[in-house]
C-alpha cells in the first residue's frame, strides 16, 4: 500500500477514533451533558431540602415557644374531649413532595446505545473506504 494512501487511511481511522473519544467516550460531550443535567437536579433537590428544612425549624421554634395553633394540636394527634381522629390511609397530605429520581438510567441506556451505533457506523464508514480504494485499485490495474 503507498504512503498515501496509508496516511489517508490512518486519518480516517484516527478522525473516527476522535469522535468516538470527545463525542461519544465516558469522559466525552454526552457523557458531560447526562452529568451536567444530574447536578442540576442534584442542585435543585438540595434548594428543596434547604426550604423544607427552614420550614421545620420554623416550626420546632413556633413549638419551643409554645405558640401552638389549633391545627398544630390536631397534626400531633391530641384531641379535645370527645373528638376523635379518623385516617385514611393511601392519601397524601399536599405539603408531602415525592421527589422521583431523574431519568439518568434511560439517558445513560440511550448515550450505551448511541455509543454501539457510531461504532457500527465507523465500521461501515472504514468498510466502505476500503471496498472503494480495491476497487480503483483493480481499475488502474486493468487500465494498464
Amino acid at each position: 500500500m503507498p504512503r498515501k494512501k496509508r496516511l489517508t487511511a490512518f486519518i480516517l481511522i484516527f478522525f473516527l477514533s476522535g469522535i468516538y473519544v470527545f463525542i461519544f467516550g465516558e469522559s466525552g460531550l454526552l457523557e458531560r451533558l447526562v452529568l451536567e443535567k444530574k447536578r442540576a437536579g442534584f442542585i435543585e433537590n438540595i434548594a428543596d431540602l434547604k426550604e423544607e428544612n427552614k420550614r421545620l425549624r420554623e416550626l420546632l421554634n413556633r413549638y419551643s415557644e409554645g405558640r401552638l395553633s389549633e391545627k398544630d394540636i390536631l397534626d400531633s394527634g391530641f384531641t379535645a374531649g370527645d373528638e376523635r381522629i379518623l385516617s385514611l390511609h393511601g392519601v397524601k397530605d399536599q405539603d408531602d413532595k415525592v421527589r422521583e429520581p431523574a431519568d439518568v438510567l434511560e439517558s445513560a441506556v440511550r448515550l450505551s446505545h448511541l455509543r454501539i451505533i457510531w461504532v457500527v457506523v465507523s465500521m461501515l464508514i472504514l468498510l466502505f473506504y476500503f471496498s472503494r480504494k480495491e476497487k480503483r485499485e483493480e481499475a488502474e490495474d486493468n487500465a494498464y
